[in-house]
């Protein structure tokens, strides 16, 4: 949490939850953050016809995603490293935010817990083959799960969603349907 915590504290975009605080007593930890008045891009999908959206209503939101994550790599030098529908919200006006920077690794990063890790961080169905394999981190780990995951938006599952998908992303190779 103190990791997510001092990299939030440098995400200052409107495209980006905004991190407040770490507090911490005998009982548990938390991070304050800003509220977002909105639900998820994963609670909005399911309440779609066919749990899918049509592209005229998902089209902005990239725009908005697209400069919110130029701005975390190309000014703060930050990978996300676990974009996916459950961490995109969408406030009262529209406005999308990028939530849970809690996997996100600086990009300098050449020897780090996070990029050590062989088992990746993130979320399997998203996670480039990259950062699957262990990679350090880049933001081309970001773009390919922005597709999976506007991939899962327009079709109702990301490109790799069962059987054992970790070895399907390294392998480049998605279930049949």
């Amino acid at each position: 949490l103190k990791r997510e915590l001092r990299r939030g504290l440098n995400l200052t975009h409107p495209g980006i939850v905004r991190v407040y605080s770490f507090e911490q007593d005998e009982t548990g930890a938390a991070i304050a953050m800003a509220y977002v008045d909105g639900p998820t891009l994963s609670a909005l999908k399911l309440k779609q016809a066919e749990q899918c959206f049509d592209v005229d209503d998902i089209a902005p939101l990239l725009d908005q995603l697209g400069a919110a994550l130029d701005y975390a790599h190309f000014e703060a030098k930050i990978v996300h490293r676990d974009l996916k529908p459950r961490n995109l919200m969408l406030t009262g006006k529209g406005r999308l935010k990028i939530a849970d920077f809690g996997v996100a690794t600086s990009i300098s990063d050449t020897v780090s817990r996070a990029t050590m890790r062989k088992d990746g961080s993130g979320t399997p169905p998203y996670m480039s083959p990259q950062q699957a394999f262990g990679e350090n981190p880049s933001p081309g780990d970001d773009i390919y799960s922005l597709g999976a995951t506007f991939y899962d938006l327009l079709t109702s599952r990301p490109p790799f969603y069962q059987g054992n998908i970790l070895a399907q992303v390294q392998h480049r190779v998605p279930p049949a349907p």
